[in-house]
């Protein structure tokens, strides 16, 4: 049966070789397209993933705040609440004086004078669904957070760096359609 079968198969390949070549030819380019599409997939995720994985917010604190307070208390365990994976860290004037230290020792010996710097709480691996949520949050605490409206700086204040984050969520988010 199966010598029939294949004697019955070669004889219509061999009778009509352009529909032959061509059904093969399509039937190639079709796996060929759908796995460039699974790879561009799972590629992109990772892009996603990664670029998603360096964007933090920098919450800069009052300097009436510290990290006894209650309601920065408060704030880091409502972030928390919003998604388990967001990690929070609060760092104070000196751990930050000593990351600089570290990456630039000359700009340390203009701050250690008087340290401007705010107390602060980094937030980071926020899940881009999550953005929003924990941008609510932010905004009804926005009493903790020291706020110079003068300062034209970059990343001076929350908002300018929720701008520039949002713009990049979306992005990514239209990367993922």
């Amino acid at each position: 049966m199966f010598e029939r079968i294949t004697k019955y198969s070669l004889k219509n390949i061999f009778r009509n070789k352009f529909l032959s070549i061509s059904s093969v030819m399509v039937l190639t380019l079709l796996m060929f397209f759908i796995n460039i599409l699974v790879i561009l997939d799972d590629i992109s995720y990772k892009l996603i993933d990664s670029i998603n994985s360096k964007l933090t917010i920098s919450l800069y604190l009052s300097d009436e705040y510290s990290r006894n307070s209650l309601e920065v208390s408060d704030l880091i365990r409502d972030i928390g609440d919003i998604n388990s994976s967001i990690v929070s860290e609060y760092k104070t004037k000196d751990d930050i004086l000593t990351e600089i230290r570290a990456k630039e020792p000359n700009l340390v010996k203009i701050l250690e004078r008087n340290n401007p710097l705010p107390d602060t709480i980094a937030l980071s691996n926020i899940n881009l669904e999550d953005y929003d949520r924990v941008n609510n949050l932010i905004q009804s605490r926005m009493f903790l957070l020291a706020n110079d409206e003068t300062k034209e700086d970059y990343f001076a204040n929350y908002s300018t760096q929720y701008q520039k984050i949002e713009d990049i969520t979306n992005v990514l988010d239209i990367l993922k359609l």
